[in-house]
C-alpha cells in the first residue's frame, strides 16, 4: 500500500493478536538490532543493502504489516538535524537516493542531488524519509537509549562489558536478514581491486613488483662446511645446506611457511629474522623502506634498491645490494649468563650424588640398619663434623666421602650389635658459601648447593660484564688455584668436563677480557669472540660456527687495529679454487691479532641462467634457462595457462647487455601455441608475461534490480538467458509484476537500447521473451501497479483507529467502521458523512460523481442496506462527535482568598461570577485587583509566541554599526556587548515560565461584576488565584537596587524609582513600563500630551516597575525585539510574584 500524501495518517487495520504481537516485536527490535550491529561493519556494507535488507525482512510479514512498516520514518526536521552536523552522512544519503533511482530505471540530473533538493525531497517524499531513517539508524543515529535507572540499564551495561571482552558479536537479525543455509546460485558481489594469488604484488614507492625469493647462489648441495670443528671429527668444506625457505602471500595469510617455496616475500623473512616467526597475516612491508632478507642471527642483509622496473622480476632480482648488518656486534655468550637461572633462590635438593661426595657440616644423612637390628634414623652432621649413633656415641664424618662414612658407621655399630649391616644415603644437601668476584654482573657472597661447580656460581652472579673474560675463570680455595675454567667449552660444545665442586669458602675470580676478534658477514654466528689459544684465521672462524654456503671466499677482508697507531685493512686472496684442503691451508696461513674484524661477503644472490614466467599461468615463477630455449619449452600448451587467457597479446621483457636495459617484445599467444617452432626464442633473464582475457575486457557482469529477492550485481557463468539471471538473483518477489520487465543493453558505440519482455513468459521458457543476456546488461523487474498505489479509503473522527485503509472489492461503510475498531462513545451514530471524489471511468465500479452523502452509522452497522453504502477509491467517511461532548467533566480550580477554595465542575456557558457565588464569595483579606486567571489555550498561545520570539532573536544579526571614528578595540567591545545582551535576553526568555495568564478586572462588588465584560465564560482547565494584598511594590531591571519596596499610598512611579537608587547608565529611560497587579502594562507611550509620562503614574500594591536595558547600537528591529523580550520576561515574573 502506498501513501498519496505526506499529511495522511497511517493506522493498520485490525488484525489478530498474533499479528499485533508480531508488529510490536518488529517495531521494538528493529532499532535495537541495528544498534547491536558493529558500526565499522555497517559503514563498510553497500548502502543499497539498507533498502534490500529491510524489504526482505518485512516480506515474511503480512502484506499490510510490511506496507505499514515501510512508512515508518523520522521527520524531515529530525533527519536534517543529523545530516547537517555530519557531512559524510549527507553524502551517503545522496548515494542511497541515487542507487534507489537507478534501481527504478531513472537517470538523475546534477541539480537533483544538491543539498536544497535533498532537503525538499525529505519534506515531501515519504520514501526519501524512509531510506534516510534506515541509513541513519545503520550508523547509530535516531536509536532508542535504555534508561540507566530502569531494570534494563544494568543488563545492557553487563552485555556491553561482556561484548567488549569477548570481541565483536555476530549480526543480530533485524539490522540484516539472516540468510538461509542454501543460498541462490551466484550471490551478489562487490568489485574490489583484488590481486590474484598468482600475481602477488607489493610496492616500493615506485611501482608494484612481484614477490621473488633471493636464494644464495653457488653449489648449495654439497654437505660440507669450511672449518668444521676438529672435535666433531669433520674435515669437509661446506657443512649443512643453508637454505632460505620462503612464504607466498597466500602462505602468509594462512600463517604457515611453505618449505622450499619458489616465491617468498621480503616482509615475511624480515619478520622471521627479527622475531623468529613468520610475519602476521595482513602485515605490510613497503619496498620503499628497503626490505631485507635475513636469517637470525643476521649474517648479511640483502637490500633491494628502489627501481622503476619493480614489475619486472628479472630486474628486481638484479637490483640487490649486500650490506652489512646495522645491529652492533655483541660478545658471544654474554646473553646466556645474563639470563641466569629461572629462580636463583631455589636450591635443587634432588640431585644424585655418588660415593665420592665429601660429607660436611649441615648434610643430612639417612641411616638404614638391618640384620640383628632393623631400624632407620636420620642424623645431621653438626658443626664439629660428627653424627651421634645409638649405643655407640658420636662419630667423626666430616671431610670423608659418602662411601667412607658408610664403612665407618657400619664398623662402629658392629661393636655394639651382632650381625648388623648399615646403608648411608644423603637425605639433604648442605649449602656452601662461595665468593664470586672480579668482572661479574653482581659480585658478592652466594649460598649455593654443595654440588655446584664454578659455572653454577657464575650463573648465580648474573654472568660476566662486557669487560670480563669467559675463557679464564679462576677457581681458588684459599690462596691455592684449584683450576682455570673455559666457559666456551659449555657454550660451544656443551662440555663441562671434570670440573671441581665448590666448597665452603671457595672463591671464583673473573679476570678482565682477553684478546678478541669480530666475525661478521656470511658466518653462522656473527659476534665478538674472545681468543685463548686460537692464533689463525681458521681457528677464529671455527669459533663463529663456520662459513655459510653463500659466502664468497675469493676475498676475505680483515680490519686490523695497530696498537696505539691506526686501523688498517688486510685482504686474504683465496682465489677461485674450491678445494677444501687448499682453502684450509690459506686460512691457516693467516694469523689473527687482538682487535681484528673479519668480514666475509656473500656471493651474488641472483641466477643469470634463468627465465621468469608470470601472469595468467598455472605455475608462475623462475625456471632454468637452456641454450636455444623457446617459448614452447616454457609453456607447452593451454594446459599450462589459466582459463581464458588473452589469445592475441603476450609479451617478453628482455634485458640487453651490457647495462641490462629492458625492452618489451610482444607476440601472438595463440599463434605461438599453434605453431611451437615459430614461437619466440628466449634469452637469459627474460620475463614472459601472459595476460587474461579480462585484463583487456570488462568482466562479465549484469545488474538485476527491482522486485527480486536479492537485487545486485552478478557475474555470469557463461552464456545465460533472462530466466537464468532472474533465478541467480533469488527469483522474483510475491509483489513482482510478471506482465512486463525491461532489459537495458549498452552498446560499444555508447548507445543504450531497452527491450520490454513478458516476464511470466520468460520464466516459463518462451524463446521470444527469454532473451540471451550479454555482459553489462541491466534487468529491471517492477512492482505490481496495484501494490505501488493501491486504492484506499479514509475514516475520520470518533472511531478507535482513524486513518487510511485499503479498499477491498466489496467494502461498505459498516466494514470500514469495524476495520477502524468501531465508533467511540463520543460519536454521533446518526450523523455520519461520506464524501466521494470524482474518478475516471476506468476506476473499479465505473465513474463515481463527487459530492457528500449523509449516512446513519447506527443503521449501517445494523445491516440497513440503504445506509450501508458501497465505498470507492478515495472516499472519506467522517464520524462526527456528539455536541457538547468535550464539556463533559469540565472543571476549574479556585484558590486563594475565597471562602470555599477547590476544584469545581462547570456547565457549558457558566461564568466567573457564578463560580465565585458557589465558592461563598471573597474573604475580607482578598485583593481581587491582583487576581491571576490562567487558561490552557492562553498558555499555548504564549508558548508559541515565546518560541517565535526566541527564533527571531537567534536569527537576528548582532552586527552593530559604529561611527567611522571608532577604533578597532571599540568596535570589538561593542560587538561583544551586543552578543552578551543577546545571550542574556535568550536565557531570560527560556527560563521565564509560561503562565497562560488572562488579564481580568475582578471587582469586590459581586453585583456590579455580574454580566460585566470581565465576567468571562469559564472553560475546562481554567484556574483562578485570588491573593492577599501584597503590601509591596517591586522595582526590577537596570536600577541600582532592584528590590521590593513597602507600598505607600498616593506615591507615583518616580518616587519608587528614586527609592531603588534610580536608573543605571545602561537603563533605557524612555522604555520604563509598569506591570500592574492585574497583569496589564502601562508604558511611556500611553497617556496624552499632559499625562506627565509613566513615572507620574500612581502605583498600587502589587505593581511592578520595570527599567529595561538599553539596546546596544542596533537597528530598530533589534531594539523592538529586546523591548518585547524584556516585557515578556517581566510579565512572567509578575505572575510568579502574584502566585505564592
Amino acid at each position: 500500500m502506498r501513501k498519496k500524501g505526506s499529511e495522511l495518517q497511517e493506522t493498520p487495520i485490525p488484525v489478530g493478536r498474533a499479528v499485533q504481537a508480531l508488529l510490536l516485536v518488529a517495531i521494538l527490535t528493529a532499532p535495537a538490532a541495528a544498534l547491536a550491529r558493529p558500526r565499522a561493519q555497517q559503514a563498510e556494507a553497500p548502502q543499497a543493502d539498507a533498502e534490500n535488507s529491510t524489504r526482505q525482512e518485512t516480506r515474511s510479514l503480512p502484506d499490510l504489516l510490511s506496507d505499514n512498516l515501510d512508512r515508518v520514518a523520522a521527520s524531515d526536521v529530525q533527519i536534517l538535524a543529523v545530516v547537517n552536523k555530519e557531512p559524510g552522512l549527507l553524502l551517503e544519503l545522496k548515494r542511497v537516493l541515487a542507487q534507489d533511482a537507478a534501481m527504478a530505471g531513472q537517470v538523475l540530473e546534477e541539480s537533483e542531488l544538491v543539498d536544497s533538493t535533498i532537503a525538499e525531497r525529505l519534506r515531501t517524499e515519504l520514501r526519501a524519509r524512509v531510506l534516510a531513517t534506515r541509513l541513519l539508524q545503520r550508523y547509530g543515529f535516531l536509536l532508542p537509549r535504555v534508561n540507566p535507572n530502569a531494570n534494563l540499564g544494568p543488563e545492557q551495561k553487563l552485555a556491553l562489558q561482556e561484548r567488549a571482552q569477548s570481541g565483536p558479536l555476530p549480526e543480530v537479525a533485524g539490522s540484516q536478514p539472516v540468510l538461509p543455509a542454501a543460498k541462490p546460485r551466484g550471490t551478489p558481489f562487490e568489485r574490489t581491486n583484488q590481486v590474484p594469488l598468482n600475481d602477488q604484488i607489493y610496492t616500493d614507492g615506485m611501482g608494484s613488483l612481484p614477490e621473488r625469493q633471493i636464494e644464495p647462489a653457488g653449489d648449495s648441495n654439497r654437505p660440507e662446511t669450511v672449518l668444521a670443528a676438529s672435535r666433531s671429527g669433520g674435515s669437509s668444506l661446506l657443512s649443512g645446506r643453508e637454505k632460505l625457505t620462503g612464504t607466498t602471500t597466500e602462505d602468509l595469510f594462512k600463517g604457515a611457511i611453505a618449505p622450499g617455496g619458489d616465491l617468498q616475500p621480503m616482509s615475511s623473512l624480515e619478520e622471521l629474522s627479527k622475531t623468529g616467526r613468520p610475519a602476521a597475516a595482513g602485515s605490510s612491508s613497503g619496498r620503499a623502506a628497503s626490505p631485507v632478507i635475513s636469517i637470525a642471527p643476521e649474517p648479511m642483509r640483502i637490500v633491494h634498491r628502489p627501481n622503476p622496473y619493480a614489475e619486472v622480476p628479472s630486474l628486481y632480482d638484479l637490483y640487490i645490494q649486500a650490506a652489512a648488518s646495522n645491529r652492533p656486534a655483541e660478545r658471544f655468550g654474554l646473553d646466556v649468563f645474563r639470563r641466569g637461572e629461572a629462580n636463583p633462590d631455589y636450591l635443587p635438593m634432588d640431585l644424585p650424588v655418588g660415593p665420592n661426595y665429601v660429607v660436611g657440616p649441615g648434610d643430612g644423612l639417612s641411616i638404614d640398619l638391618w640384620g640383628g637390628v632393623s631400624q632407620r634414623f636420620f642424623r645431621t652432621v653438626d658443626r664439629q663434623g660428627r653424627v651421634t649413633l645409638p649405643e655407640a656415641g658420636p662419630v667423626l664424618v666430616s671431610g670423608k666421602t659418602l662411601g667412607e662414612v658408610q664403612q665407618d658407621i657400619q664398623r662402629v655399630l658392629r661393636t655394639q650389635f651382632r650381625d648388623i649391616s648399615a646403608d648411608v644415603s644423603l637425605q639433604r644437601l648442605r649449602t656452601v658459601r662461595v665468593y664470586v668476584v672480579g668482572d661479574v654482573a653482581a659480585p658478592g657472597a652466594y649460598d649455593i648447593s654443595s654440588l655446584s661447580t664454578p659455572l653454577n656460581a657464575l650463573f648465580a652472579a648474573g654472568g660476566v660484564t662486557p669487560q670480563g673474560s669467559l675463557r679464564r675463570l679462576q677457581h681458588y680455595r684459599g690462596k691455592q688455584l684449584v683450576e682455570e675454567v673455559d666457559a666456551y667449552d659449555l657454550l660451544l660444545h656443551g662440555i663441562r668436563g671434570d670440573l671441581e665442586r665448590l666448597e665452603n669458602g671457595d672463591s671464583l675470580l673473573v679476570p678482565p677480557l682477553g684478546p678478541v676478534v669480530k666475525a661478521d658477514g656470511m658466518v653462522r654466528r656473527p659476534a665478538i669472540y674472545e681468543l685463548r689459544n686460537e692464533k689463525t684465521l681458521e681457528e677464529a672462524l671455527d669459533l663463529s660456527g663456520g662459513i655459510l654456503p653463500a659466502a664468497a671466499l675469493r676475498r676475505i677482508e680483515v680490519q686490523r687495529l695497530v696498537a696505539h697507531e691506526k686501523r688498517t685493512m688486510l685482504s686474504l686472496e683465496i682465489g677461485e679454487t674450491s678445494d677444501a684442503e687448499a682453502i684450509r691451508e690459506k686460512l691457516r696461513s693467516f694469523t689473527v691479532q687482538d682487535g681484528d674484524e673479519i668480514h666475509i661477503f656473500p656471493i651474488a644472490p641472483y641466477n643469470t641462467a634463468a627465465v621468469y614466467l608470470e601472469g595468467h599461468v598455472l605455475r608462475p615463477g623462475r625456471y632454468s634457462y637452456k641454450p636455444g630455449m623457446k617459448f614452447s619449452d616454457l609453456v607447452a600448451s593451454y594446459n599450462d595457462l589459466l582459463p581464458e587467457p588473452s589469445r592475441r597479446y603476450a609479451e617478453i621483457i628482455r634485458l640487453h647487455a651490457p647495462d641490462y636495459h629492458p625492452e618489451v617484445e610482444s607476440f601472438d599467444l595463440a599463434a605461438a601455441l599453434e605453431n611451437p617452432e615459430a614461437g619466440p626464442k628466449l634469452e637469459p633473464l627474460d620475463t614472459v608475461r601472459i595476460f587474461g582475457r579480462y585484463d583487456f575486457e570488462p568482466e562479465p557482469e549484469i545488474l538485476v534490480g527491482g522486485e527480486v529477492r536479492a537485487p545486485g550485481r552478478y557475474r555470469t557463468s557463461g552464456q545465460q538467458h533472462l530466466r537464468d539471471a532472474i533465478y541467480q538473483a533469488g527469483g522474483v518477489t510475491p509483489e513482482s509484476w510478471l506482465d512486463s520487465a525491461q532489459l537495458f543493453r549498452s552498446h560499444p558505440d555508447g548507445t543504450t537500447r531497452v527491450f520490454s519482455v513478458n516476464l511470466r513468459a520468460a520464466l516459463e521458457g518462451d524463446p521470444l521473451n527469454n532473451l540471451l543476456i550479454q555482459p553489462r546488461d541491466r534487468i529491471l523487474v517492477h512492482r505490481q501497479p496495484e501494490r505501488v498505489d493501491p486504492p484506499s479509503v479514509y475514516v475520520r473522527g470518533d472511531v478507535a483507529r482513524p486513518g487510511r485503509y485499503p479498499l477491498a472489492a466489496n467494502m461498505r461503510v459498516a466494514d470500514l467502521v469495524r476495520s477502524a475498531g468501531g465508533v467511540l462513545r463520543s460519536a454521533n451514530p446518526e450523523g455520519g458523512d461520506l464524501t466521494h471524489y470524482a474518478a475516471s471511468g476506468n476506476a473499479p465500479g465505473g465513474a463515481v460523481p463527487s459530492g457528500h452523502q449523509a449516512v446513519n452509522l447506527a443503521a449501517a452497522l445494523e445491516g440497513n442496506a440503504e445506509q450501508d453504502l458501497p465505498l470507492h477509491d478515495g472516499d472519506v467517511l467522517t464520524v462526527p462527535q456528539l455536541a457538547g461532548w468535550t464539556d463533559i467533566g469540565a472543571a476549574v480550580t479556585l484558590r486563594g482568598e475565597v471562602r470555599r477554595p477547590g476544584t469545581y465542575g462547570v456547565r457549558p456557558g457558566e461564568r466567573l461570577s457564578s463560580l465565585l457565588k458557589r465558592a461563598g464569595g471573597l474573604l475580607p483579606t482578598a485583593y481581587p485587583r491582583a487576581a491571576v486567571f490562567e487558561r490552557i489555550e492562553v498558555r499555548e498561545l504564549q508558548q508559541k509566541s515565546r518560541e517565535e520570539l526566541i527564533r527571531r532573536i537567534e536569527q537576528e544579526s548582532t552586527v552593530v554599526k559604529t561611527s567611522i571614528n571608532a577604533t578597532g578595540t571599540e568596535e570589538a567591545a561593542l560587538q561583544q556587548a551586543a552578543i552578551l545582551q543577546r545571550e542574556r535576553a535568550l536565557d531570560a526568555l527560556r527560563r521565564a515560565p509560561v503562565t497562560g495568564r488572562l488579564v481580568i478586572h475582578l471587582r469586590p462588588d459581586r453585583k456590579s461584576f455580574e454580566r460585566s465584560p470581565d465576567d468571562i465564560e469559564l472553560r475546562a482547565g481554567d484556574s483562578l488565584m485570588i491573593p492577599k494584598q501584597p503590601g509591596a511594590v517591586v522595582v526590577v531591571g537596570q536600577v541600582y537596587n532592584a528590590n521590593a519596596l513597602t507600598y505607600t499610598p498616593g506615591r507615583h512611579a518616580g518616587w519608587y524609582l528614586s527609592r531603588a537608587g534610580g536608573p543605571t547608565q545602561l537603563a533605557n529611560r524612555g522604555g520604563i513600563f509598569i506591570v500592574r497587579a492585574d497583569g496589564s502594562v502601562t508604558s511611556g507611550q500611553q497617556g496624552g500630551l499632559w499625562s506627565g509620562g509613566v513615572l507620574s503614574s500612581q502605583i498600587g500594591p502589587g505593581d511592578m516597575i520595570v527599567v529595561p536595558e538599553k539596546a546596544v547600537l542596533g537597528g530598530n528591529t533589534w531594539k523592538n525585539i529586546v523591548a518585547i523580550a524584556q516585557i515578556a520576561q517581566a510579565g512572567a515574573l509578575a505572575a510568579a510574584v502574584a502566585i505564592p
